[in-house]
């Protein structure tokens, strides 16, 4: 008992230098692998909801040392120049969707929002990737595609009364490319375009892609953490032939654009980024006297 409480006595008493402590102390083999973890940990910690005031605490401050500029590019250095955190976790939602059965999104199990939070979880990631132009992205969300409509094999009832009646309801025709376009999978629309799957003239839930690039708050699909306006977006689907004069409920896309702006229902967009926007859809043709 005498050798434990000097073992505990040489551990530093501010909770930094422990941390510290831990980092330094970690052994030369397993330093890959732990450098690994935490970078995940701080990939998906925008993810994590911790559930008491002493997880939430312990939460920030060990997030607060991991991203200090030392701390980083030592943990940098240990995972290795070959490794991508996104990339690592857009896998391992991958193998845990594998896992979910069409059995199991059914009362008792009741895994369906367990299915929809990974789904979301996966789309962050993927987002993370897009922006970081890794192509490497693209054969997931295809695989993410075909696990979906593997559990969409079955008709099945779910727990919750007012939610859809199953997987088919709570992932349409089109949703991925929804998504897509939602998360800015520029790569993924390229690609879309090249092989005839996007353009002008195809609605996606109901919408052409311009418009939910333009309102994607007025989407009919389920929640998304990108709701927000994103000039960059709409001006590469302008760039792609999209026409924001093409008919759409009635009316024009750019129509509608206009009345959600006037209606104040544009979303997260600074005015700077919004002037660019209008810049660019005026170049693509945007009719400027709609209201004169």
């Amino acid at each position: 008992m005498e050798e434990l409480h000097e073992r505990l006595n040489e551990l530093p008493t501010d909770l930094e230098e422990y941390f510290q402590h831990m980092l330094d102390s970690t052994e030369e083999i397993y330093q890959k692998q732990a450098a690994r973890i935490y970078q995940m940990f701080l990939t998906s910690s925008g993810n994590v909801s911790p559930h008491s005031g002493l997880v939430g605490f312990l939460h920030r401050t060990v997030h607060d040392f991991l991203t200090t500029r030392q701390v980083r590019e030592l943990l940098e250095d240990r995972a290795g120049t070959d490794f991508n955190a996104d990339l690592h976790l857009s896998n391992a939602v991958i193998c845990e969707l594998k896992h979910l059965s069409p059995g199991r999104l059914r009362s008792p199990y009741d895994d369906l929002n367990h299915c929809n939070w990974l789904v979301t979880r996966f789309m962050n990631t993927i987002h993370n990737l897009a922006s970081q132009d890794n192509q490497e992205y693209l054969p997931l969300v295809d695989e993410l595609e075909r696990i979906i409509a593997e559990l969409q094999t079955e008709t099945m009832p779910t727990y919750a009364s007012n939610s859809p009646t199953n997987m088919a309801a709570q992932y349409p025709e089109g949703w991925v490319m929804v998504m897509a376009i939602r998360e800015g999978l520029f790569l993924y629309l390229s690609r879309a375009k090249r092989l005839g799957m996007l353009d002008g003239s195809k609605k996606f839930l109901g919408q052409p892609a311009l418009d939910i690039a333009l309102r994607p708050y007025r989407s009919t699909f389920r929640d998304s953490s990108r709701l927000s306006l994103n000039a960059k977006l709409v001006a590469f689907l302008l760039g792609l032939g999209m026409d924001p004069n093409a008919p759409h409920q009635k009316t024009t896309i750019w129509h509608l654009f206009l009345e959600d702006l006037v209606l104040e229902h544009k979303g997260s967009v600074s005015s700077h980024e919004l002037a660019g926007m209008l810049e660019c859809l005026l170049k693509a043709g945007a009719d400027p006297d709609l209201y004169h």
